[in-house]
């Protein structure tokens, strides 16, 4: 196996000195409260906060594009610092392999004298077998070339199989935690995955056929891993049943994005039975989840309080 995809995993007691420094970087976290708040806050007052933070250091300027490179640039920095002490197929896997799936999507359309030289031993790997890479990449990738002509299902594949393949690197790292929370984060997510492609048949922008189409390709993929999908036969069936999980979520119908902010909750709650175990690998993968969802909430609403800010100069 590539070394850049290596989970190797030590026996508990090694984790001892890596798993003090994880609950000091834990201490420079927003907690959830602050995470809400921001959302309430103008983008003047979300600048000053950061400006309090360990982000600070990374953000150049007030410039939006350089507040997010810098909240990237620190997201980056602490996984840097995490990679001292465990192994780098570890980060890689379970906090930068979604880059991974974005760049084989690029490959998917890209011409073998156009792939810059640091893709090309993927590209090859992708397109002839010649390397030491997880094969589940390259599945994805064969799945990509044959739906080209098909851009609705594109986001769906890549994402399925990020699932997936996470999925099976928590098997490989001998955690029953780290199990635990990628089932759940497939159970979760396939609801995601099948909400947003009904947002799109409502919207028109793809046809009830091209539905049922995602719907068989996600039923098939994750049959083993996701239960109630024996439920789902076509998007009849999905309606009537996400009627009845919006009332299970308390959901009002005005609320959008009401199911993604219920998988956050769901996801955060087995993060916090994680912050539990003291020993072994899961400290330091609960805080690479923390710090995943702090990013991924930062820049949430950076974009969000940056167009509230123009909206109200035009």
């Amino acid at each position: 196996m590539n070394k850049e995809f290596l989970v190797s995993v030590k026996s508990p007691g090694e984790y001892d000195f890596i798993n003090g420094r994880v609950r000091v970087l834990e201490t420079q976290l927003f907690d959830q409260e602050q995470l809400k708040r921001f959302s309430k806050l103008t983008y003047e007052e979300f600048l000053k906060e950061l400006e309090g933070s360990p982000y600070r250091q990374s953000i150049k300027s007030t410039d939006p594009s350089d507040v997010l490179a810098g909240i990237t640039r620190h997201y980056n920095e602490m996984l840097s610092e995490l990679e001292k002490y465990t192994s780098k197929g570890f980060i890689n896997v379970f906090a930068r392999s979604k880059e991974i799936f974005l760049k084989i999507k690029k490959l998917a359309y890209a011409d073998e004298g156009k792939v810059d030289e640091e893709s090309l031993p993927l590209y090859k790997f992708l397109t002839s077998d010649n390397g030491d890479y997880p094969v589940i990449l390259r599945e994805c990738f064969e799945d990509l070339i044959k739906n080209k002509e098909h851009p609705f299902i594109i986001s769906t594949i890549v994402d399925t199989y990020h699932i997936l393949f996470l999925n099976e690197f928590a098997n490989n790292s001998k955690s029953s935690f780290i199990r635990y929370y990628y089932k759940k984060y497939a159970e979760n997510y396939v609801d995601v995955l099948l909400n947003r492609a009904y947002g799109l048949a409502q919207k028109g922008a793809i046809s009830k056929e091209d539905f049922n189409a995602i719907l068989h390709k996600i039923t098939y993929k994750f049959a083993s891993l996701v239960v109630n999908l024996k439920e789902i036969k076509n998007v009849d069936d999905f309606v009537e049943l996400a009627k009845e999980r919006k009332q299970l979520y308390g959901a009002k119908d005005d609320e959008g994005d009401f199911l993604e902010i219920y998988v956050t909750k769901e996801l955060l709650a087995v993060i916090d039975e994680g912050k539990f175990i003291i020993e072994g690998i899961e400290p330091v993968f609960v805080y690479m989840e923390r710090l995943r969802f702090e990013v991924d909430t930062l820049t949430h609403v950076l974009y969000s309080n940056f167009n509230k800010k123009i909206s109200h100069s035009t």
